[in-house]
């Protein structure tokens, strides 16, 4: 018994390290040839240095990105998830630059995500088939796409994350433990931390999945379950309460954005009988079809194979994948069109070809279910159908790499660190700008004018502004600054009503004599008492991890019945 347990302990490093090899070699291409470019790279990336200016400041979690726009600012942050940028930050901290920051936390996100669905898929597969499943999502299609092509980043490391969640909903599901409740609760917690719409996406998948994998004590488990994702809600809440209440001040929710190329009606997988054949093709849907149907010839030959045979006892571990592939498909073509109608909140997600992170996460979960069955076609009169499943996988690993890594934009090293020195004060994409900023502001490079009277400036931080103005005969002082009813100005030490600009930015009453004028940023009693909250439930999931870990060392063991070497 004890050496099988250190076979298997020896077999769980190799695996692990072969995944942390896979993910080294697929981001070698970047660092060699330059960080992948991308329509979303300025904004993740001036996103990053807010946070760093902010940890530099030693606020933390800032609540207004004071360089962008020269100065007027914007209020992305307080709308877009923090996580994946805070860990850029501290890669940077470590490597002492964004290139070697970038490459590293690429490569860290693809092992991440690879070993999650590793662990997840030891819960019911061997080593080899848990190993086949993570290499195989480290090399989909879409996952590598999201960073070698569309670089959507935060969507990327929500990527990584999610397969974490379904990790411990299987947990839960099959052993209850409180220590799975904690860590679906810290999963799901960063999981909205990172990407919006992918927690959307990821919470429809992981109801199908709970409610598939609903075994005995239905009753007890649900309510696990719905405490896991009470604390992740928790958790999560110091951001999403303040990006919930302040939605309507963001131009990214008004209509603007959810019409034309962000529409979801032309953005669906499978739409060559639905939309245009020109906005098929200028969409580029064509090619997030041909993933589709790259990523689907994962599994497909063995699940035929399975759906075949019929037998119970190889289709029981497949059954809840293979109801959430089913509804990601769903969602993802305009067969869920009357849904996408009448809910808002799948209507943020703009396009639903973003399903394919989770079709491409269950595809890699189902190729492993399918494993041993292709291994035993190679010996038996079903050898064609093995050759077949193969010779598909291979031609996945192919797809990937001739036409996803190769084709990509690259910027070179040079080329890349002058462009991320430029981003701080850059103008940032209008979609984070509040809904009454105008461009025509950014024309006025002055911090204050004051009608002609003469300005001092004492100090211009970043949430903090104070100066003093002349005597005159000038009655209104306007700030370099976008409006924001968080904004809060003092004249002479009395509280002073701001006052919004034709082009959006702070107006301040000021009398005609001399003024000392302090304006400074202020977080609504709301956003404090949710990051108290959301502190305490911190402490509370380690605290609870770390006494079940000093309790019982095993809790975070898989699967080990299944033979170590099969």
């Amino acid at each position: 018994m004890y050496a099988a347990q250190q076979k298997g302990h020896i077999r769980l490093r190799l695996d692990i390290f072969l995944l942390l090899c896979i993910s080294a070699a697929i981001v070698l291409p970047i660092y060699f040839n330059g960080i992948p470019n991308g329509n979303d790279l300025p904004q993740h990336y001036q996103f990053a240095l807010t946070y760093k200016a902010a940890v530099a400041d030693g606020s933390i979690y800032p609540g207004w990105s004071a360089d962008s726009n020269s100065g007027y600012g914007d209020v992305g942050i307080r709308f877009y998830p923090p996580f994946s940028y805070y860990c850029l930050v501290a890669a940077e901290a470590v490597t002492g630059n964004w290139y070697d920051a970038s490459v590293l936390m690429f490569g860290l996100w693809f092992f991440i995500g690879g070993s999650g669905v590793y662990l997840w898929a030891r819960e019911s597969f061997s080593p080899n088939a848990s190993l086949l499943a993570a290499a195989c999502y480290i090399v989909a299609p879409y996952h590598v796409n999201q960073i070698f092509n569309a670089f959507t980043y935060a969507e990327f490391a929500a990527a990584s994350i999610l397969p974490f969640c379904f990790l411990f909903v299987t947990r839960i599901c099959r052993h209850g433990r409180k220590i799975d409740i904690l860590l679906l609760g810290l999963s799901y917690a960063l999981l909205v931390l990172t990407h919006l719409p992918m927690t959307v996406i990821g919470s429809i998948c992981l109801l199908a999945y709970s409610i598939a994998s609903l075994r005995i004590d239905r009753i007890r488990t649900i309510f696990r379950l719905g405490a896991s994702v009470g604390l992740g809600l928790l958790a999560s809440s110091f951001y999403w309460v303040r990006m919930a209440t302040e939605l309507a001040f963001v131009n990214h929710s008004t209509d603007t954005f959810r019409s034309a190329a962000y529409d979801f009606h032309s953005n669906f997988l499978a739409a060559f009988l639905y939309v245009s054949p020109r906005d098929y093709d200028e969409r580029s849907l064509w090619f997030s079809d041909l993933m589709l149907l790259v990523t689907l010839c994962l599994f497909l030959p063995g699940i035929s194979f399975v759906l075949y045979r019929w037998r119970r006892a190889e289709l029981e571990p497949l059954k809840a994948s293979i109801i959430t592939i089913c509804v990601a498909i769903f969602f993802a073509t305009p067969l869920s069109l009357p849904i996408w109608e009448h809910f808002v909140s799948l209507q943020q997600i703009q396009f639903p070809w973003r399903w394919l992170a989770a079709i491409s996460l269950m595809s890699c979960f189902l190729a492993a279910g399918t494993w041993k069955i292709i291994a035993d076609a190679f010996k038996s009169n079903k050898r064609p159908v093995a050759i077949l499943a193969a010779g598909l996988l291979i031609a996945c690993c192919v797809f990937t790499a001739t036409q996803i890594i190769k084709p990509a934009v690259y910027t070179s090293r040079q080329e890349f660190t002058g462009r991320i020195d430029s981003l701080a004060h850059a103008k940032s994409y209008d979609c984070w700008w509040p809904v009454w900023a105008q461009e025509s502001a950014l024309e006025q490079n002055e911090k204050v004018l004051a009608d002609g009277r003469n300005v001092h400036i004492d100090e211009w931080a970043n949430l903090t502004r104070t100066f003093n103005i002349e005597a005159g005969t000038g009655q209104t002082a306007r700030i370099a600054t976008f409006y924001y009813p968080n904004w809060k100005a003092e004249v002479n030490g009395s509280p002073t009503e701001i006052e919004r600009g034709a082009d959006g930015t702070i107006n301040i009453p000021i009398p005609q004599k001399e003024a000392n004028i302090r304006l400074f940023f202020v977080e609504p009693n709301l956003v404090l008492v949710s990051r108290s909250l959301s502190l305490l439930t911190w402490l509370g999931l380690f605290l609870g991890i770390y006494a079940s870990l000093r309790r019982d060392r095993k809790v975070l063991s898989f699967k080990t019945e299944t033979a170590w070497a099969r």
